[in-house]
């Protein structure tokens, strides 16, 4: 704050009687004197065991009373910095846990300082931070803290470990009460005082290798200590000073603020995490470790997240390393409740946070995987002990993958015209291609794609090396090779069997690729354009009638059947339903030509071809029921949709009503996809 500025605020507060006004500080300790008001003290203590302060016959709650001490505090600063904004904000107290954070917090957000700006610490970090911030050569060995206040006298003693690097600060706390609790300042002679402190030095410096001792606290004021101090002093540095708690909040507010350099040393003690936590998996085909929570964060800050995509895993495998020892321990968190699919589109979140400095709460959350699986929302949370020795240091194999993915997901698709389908990750794209590759071309890997992959993915290598292979004129072969390779989603056995299929598709004639081409229409619900290919297709076969056999010709004509069908052309999906039967006699082009007599009312000649193929009465009956099923099915849906949209419409829910109608289109198209 300054030299201008009083260097102490005492932590009390005033209503004054006549106004009700607070006063707070050594403002407060006057009118509380002049008997003006009531005091107010204790209000940052035991916060979760008493919530509430009585004040002259009302209650407040103890974190109102914070806010006004706090809110009042701060604008001392105005006085002498009137443009002043907070930068960062760090609050040291004595016992750290979640309500006290919670309480912290919530007052900062009152007093317009974001989340992101605020810290709260222990007294033990804020002199961890204080004494590593001094100059190294008093910090050269350990270092000691004598805290002597109203409570009594409490040791810290900072172990410095220098095997690590950056070195490491843990702390040892002990409480001399029993030789000073805080009763006898001002009371006690200093003789005995510095007797008194005499005994406590000895016990607290006995085979301890100290650089520097710190005393600091109300009760060290005047001159009583004289040979202890000469004791405590021999052949180390010492200081008497006041504020280190809040020197060292200082400090750390500093280090978040990026003034300090943040990763100088690691502080532990009782609310720090102690412990490395992370997980292994695969990101571009490379295997790594994603680091979750790092060693010397406080726990209410540590808070991990990343996401990934299953592959073969039933299960996540967390690790926790020990920073001081390095050893290593692995727990498995179940997924429990998560339908686990076998083709790598479960896609889940991982988030962590921390009730204390040992028992971390872990949420998994289903993503779902695009337009291929919805995300289902839910939500599965596992409570861990990272100090739990049944956890085992063993080397197991792993189970199955993980498979790195973007924490945020992209909101930019990428949208195939022949599908209707949209794809929003690298992971979605090698999917679609893996699964659909019959309808993926050259022509696939257009400046479209090469456009979104770098703009919306920032993919630029990956752009550009597709780019490349491009304009030379490469395979469909090594395009895929491009796309996957730079992905690592599918495994090298994966990966062999589907450039397989592509030397296949590459080796087709004519007639074939074409085939594929009509029926990738169809599987995409565009039985029109299906149509024109299908066309092309019978005139090749009539033109080389060797080169297709029985089979291939049927399944033409079945499928031509189907196209028309789906037009409601069902007297041309007759013909061919027949034509397709005539071929290889398939019991699927029979059930189709004998519905389609039934659908255009030509009784006489599914009597008369029945009667050849003389089919089994049951036969005919499932063809009836089936045909009734479905009329009336289509009927109801009709009538059901129809009735729905006119109640919407009725109440003026014109985007529910559009929300239904691109429902049941979606609908349709995903039958289609399935013929």
């Amino acid at each position: 704050v300054g030299e201008k500025m009083m260097d102490r605020i005492p932590t009390v507060l005033c209503r004054l009687y006549d106004s009700g006004a607070w006063l707070y500080g050594y403002e407060a300790w006057r009118a509380i004197n002049e008997k003006r008001g009531a005091k107010v003290t204790h209000f940052v203590r035991d916060v979760e065991e008493e919530p509430t302060v009585d004040v002259d016959g009302d209650t407040y709650s103890k974190t109102e009373l914070m806010q006004i001490y706090i809110e009042e505090s701060l604008k001392l600063i105005t006085k002498y910095y009137p443009h002043w904004k907070v930068g960062f904000l760090t609050v040291t107290v004595k016992h750290l846990n979640r309500e006290m954070v919670q309480a912290i917090k919530g007052i900062a957000g009152h007093l317009g300082v974001e989340a992101d700006r605020i810290a709260v610490q222990n007294h033990v970090s804020s002199y961890e931070h204080y004494a590593l911030n001094q100059k190294k050569e008093l910090w050269q060995h350990d270092v000691g803290l004598f805290d002597y206040s109203g409570e009594g006298m409490t040791y810290y003693h900072l172990n410095i470990s220098r095997k690590r690097t950056p070195p490491t600060v843990s702390a040892d706390v002990t409480s001399f009460k029993e030789y000073f609790d805080g009763s006898e300042i001002g009371k006690a002679s200093p003789p005995e005082l510095d007797r008194r402190f005499l005994e406590v030095v000895r016990q607290a410096t006995a085979k301890r290798i100290i650089s520097t001792v710190y005393l600091t606290g109300e009760g060290f004021e005047g001159d009583w200590a004289k040979i202890s101090l000469k004791n405590l002093c021999n052949h180390r540095r010492g200081f008497i000073g006041s504020n280190i708690f809040a020197r060292g909040a200082c400090y750390q507010s500093l280090r978040y603020a990026g003034v300090l350099e943040k990763n100088a040393f690691v502080a532990l003690n009782e609310d720090v995490v102690a412990k490395t936590l992370y997980i292994r998996g695969s990101r571009y085909g490379k295997m790594e470790n994603v680091e979750l929570v790092s060693a010397g964060e406080e726990w209410y800050r540590a808070e991990g997240e990343t996401a990934f995509i299953l592959d073969g895993a039933k299960s996540i495998r967390m690790n926790v390393q020990d920073y001081l020892t390095r050893r290593e321990r692995w727990f498995e968190v179940p997924l429990e409740g998560f339908e686990l699919r076998k083709d790598k589109t479960n896609q889940l979140s991982l988030r962590m946070e921390f009730d204390d400095a040992s028992h971390c709460h872990i949420f998994v959350e289903d993503k779902g995987f695009g337009e291929f699986y919805p995300a289902s929302g839910k939500v599965w949370e596992y409570v861990a002990d990272i100090y739990d020795e049944s956890y085992s240091d063993r080397e197991a194999p792993e189970i199955g993958r993980l498979i790195f993915t973007a924490k945020e997901t992209n909101q930019v698709p990428y949208y195939f015209n022949l599908s209707g389908m949209k794809v929003y990750t690298l992971e979605e794209l090698c999917y679609y291609v893996y699964h659909h590759i019959y309808a993926v071309s050259e022509d696939t890997f257009d400046d479209e794609l090469f456009y979104w992959l770098e703009s919306a993915l920032k993919e630029r290598l990956l752009a550009r090396h597709l780019r490349e292979a491009r304009k030379q004129k490469r395979t469909l072969k090594d395009h895929v090779k491009l796309l996957m390779n730079a992905a690592g989603y599918y495994t090298a056995k994966e990966l062999e069997a589907l450039y397989h299929t592509i030397e296949e598709i590459e080796a087709q004639n004519p007639m074939e690729s074409q085939k594929v081409e009509a029926d990738n229409y169809m599987r995409y619900g565009r039985p029109l354009e299906a149509l024109r290919v299908y066309k092309k297709v019978q005139a090749l076969m009539e033109a080389e009638d060797s080169m297709a056999t029985r089979e291939f010709k049927a399944n033409v004509w079945h499928n031509t059947g189907v196209a028309f069908a789906r037009l409601a052309n069902m007297t041309a999906a007759e013909e061919c339903f027949h034509k397709a039967f005539e071929l290889d006699g398939s019991p699927a082009s029979r059930e189709a030509w004998m519905l389609s007599l039934k659908m255009i009312g030509d009784a006489e000649t599914l009597k008369e071809e029945s009667g050849k193929m003389m089919l089994p009465p049951d036969v005919m009956a499932g063809m009836d029921s089936k045909y009734g099923a479905a009329g009336e099915k289509f009927r109801k849906e009709r009538t059901d949709r129809a009735a729905a949209a006119k109640r919407l419409q009725d109440d003026g829910q014109w985007e529910a009503a559009e929300h239904m109608a691109e429902e049941y289109i979606e609908q349709q198209k995903a039958a289609c996809r399935n013929i």
